[in-house]
This record gives structure tokens, sequence and C-alpha cells, in this order.
């Protein structure tokens, strides 16, 4: 459906506050974590040791022109030492990481592995802060034949954590600003002179009263000066960082957008009429057996764009889901 000027704006405008509403939901609900000992694991980068052979670092090249990042295909490998090779380091850092992986493998739905850097530390007014501002999600593979951990990217691009900025007292108007910087400079939490630059640029700019400490001794704690120190670490994190940062994400992009889902749209009190479906063009592919209430919920997806389906256990409501993603990947 294309929207006229006057109800494109009004959608926008409702469903902004919408997505605010939910984000502070969500503040109420889980407040931002901001303290790196809330966290039941962590890895300082500085820790994994160098020239140890059971233990391989993946580098982080400079972007190119056309801002992609390249290097390695993992941030870090970790091995078992060999039998009889007396590696305490190696021992000590691979058992770190099958005390990991059994918590991910047990907590998969709760948890994920995230490397950030640019840590902040500050006794502010809403309470004290030490956590990394610039963040990378990860995946954790074992392969039990060598036996190795390979700690790798995902898809998602680096990202703010916005949450933190806010509660540090930063303004909708300086997080905006951060996001724009950080697209234009192309960096990660492992990058080199574009990553300092670029916390160099968010201290001065939405901190101009605190430091940034390129080379930190590791022993700085929180003080009333904030301070943004180039640490980078690897910890095991809540899955809901994630949920709110797609939150701020849409908050973010909801002004560019030009259309919306017309089951969103009803939520916020814009009506849009129904797609007519008739049985002529109503192309039904079902990967699974499938009866007629299951049909008769296909076609009403198909005209309004969003449907409920209510039952008790056992009657099959997993089973229409099924079939409902298989239709419309069909």
């Amino acid at each position: 459906m294309t929207l006229t000027s006057e109800q494109l704006s009004t959608a926008r405008e409702r469903i902004a506050r919408l997505f605010r509403y939910l984000s502070e939901l969500q503040k109420l609900k889980t407040p931002p974590k901001v303290q790196l000992n809330s966290y039941p694991w962590k890895l300082h980068w500085n820790d994994v040791p160098l020239g140890n052979d059971t233990a391989d670092r993946g580098e982080v090249l400079p972007p190119t022109e056309d801002g992609e990042i390249l290097g390695d295909d993992f941030v870090l490998k970790v091995r078992r030492p060999k039998p009889g090779s007396e590696n305490p380091q190696g021992e000590q850092l691979f058992d770190l990481f099958l005390e990991l992986w059994s918590t991910i493998e047990r907590e998969s739905e709760k948890v994920e592995l995230i490397l950030g850097d640019g840590l902040v530390l500050f006794n502010g007014p809403n309470g004290t802060v030490n956590h990394p501002l610039f963040l990378v999600t990860l995946t954790l593979e074992f392969d039990a034949e060598t036996p190795e951990f390979t700690v790798s990217e995902t898809d998602r691009e680096p990202y703010l954590y916005t949450p933190l900025l806010r509660f540090c007292g930063v303004d909708e108007a300086g997080i905006s600003w951060a996001r724009s910087e950080l697209t234009q400079k192309a960096c990660h939490p492992l990058g080199g002179e574009e990553t300092s630059n670029f916390f160099e640029s968010i201290q001065q700019k939405l901190f101009p009263s605190g430091n940034y400490i390129q080379e930190p001794e590791g022993s700085e704690k929180p003080t009333k000066v904030l301070r943004l120190l180039r640490s980078p670490l690897v910890f095991l994190g809540n899955r809901n960082l994630g949920f709110s940062q797609a939150i701020e994400a849409y908050i973010g992009a909801i002004p560019k957008l030009e259309s919306f889902p017309p089951a969103l749209l009803r939520v916020v009190g814009i009506e849009v009429p129904k797609k007519a479906v008739t049985q002529d063009d109503f192309d039904l592919l079902m990967t699974m057996p499938s009866n007629p209430e299951q049909e008769r919920v296909a076609k009403r997806l198909e005209e309004s764009s969003s449907v409920l389906v209510q039952g008790p256990p056992g009657t099959g409501k997993t089973h229409t889901i099924a079939n409902l993603l298989g239709h419309l990947l069909a």
C-alpha cells in the first residue's frame, strides 16, 4: 500500500512512539548491563598468550577504500597442548574455553559470545560504569578431533552499545552522530589506527571533559571523570543485548522508511484496505500435510499480512507455522 505524505508522516510519528515505549519497557524489565563483573565469563585480549603454539589470534586489516574490513576468517583459535609439552598457560586457556563451551551448550538461548573494545570507566550520576562500548557478536565452534576451538564473527556488523551511552548521559542527537561516525569510519573492535581515531572522536564529541587512553596500564578504575580505553576483550553476554539494539536500530531507521507493514500500521491506528484474494490467484503451496483450517489461515495471511492463531497444546499450531513458512518461501 502506498501512503500519502500525510499518512506517512503520521505513521512515522506513531510507530516511533510505539518503539520508544518498547525501548523504555525493555529498560525497566532488563536494565542495561554496565558492569563487566555481571557476566559469567570473560577473557581480556592481552591475556591470550603470544608465542604460544596453542593459540592463534586473527588479524584485522585496515578498511579498503570502499570501507570493507578484511583479514582472517577467525578471531581466535585455541588448541589443547600436546601431551607432555608442559604448557600450563595453554592448558589454562584451553580449560577456560571448555568451561565456555559447556555454558553456551547449556544456555544457548540466553547467552551469546561478544567481542568488545572502547572500555568506558565512569562513576556517573546513574551509577558506576565498567563496560565496553564498541561490540561485535561472535560464534564458537569446537573440533573434537584436533581438539580446537574457533571463535569467528557472525554476519552482524560491529555496533555501538547505545544503552551504555544513554546511561552515561548522552542524548539522542549525540547517539545519532556516533552511529553516523561509525558508519563513516568502517572500523572494528580489533582494528588499528582507524579504530583509535574513532574512539578519540567519540571522547572529544560526547565526553569533552573525559579522557581517552590509547595504552592503558590495566589497573585503571572508574572515577568521576569518564575515561575511554582501548582494552579489547571477549565476554559471554546476554542475548537481550541484541534485542535492545534491534529496537534502537529500528527507531533510527523510521524517519527514512517510505513504507511499513500493514499489520504495524493497524497497530498504530492507520487502517489499510485488505488485499482482495480470489481462489484463482491464490497459489497455495504447503510443505507438509494440511487441513482446511490451515489453508484458511494462509489465505487470511495473504489478505491482511497478519493473522492470529490460538489453540491449546497439541492442536497443530507449530505444524501450521511450519506450513506457513513453506508457503511464504515457495
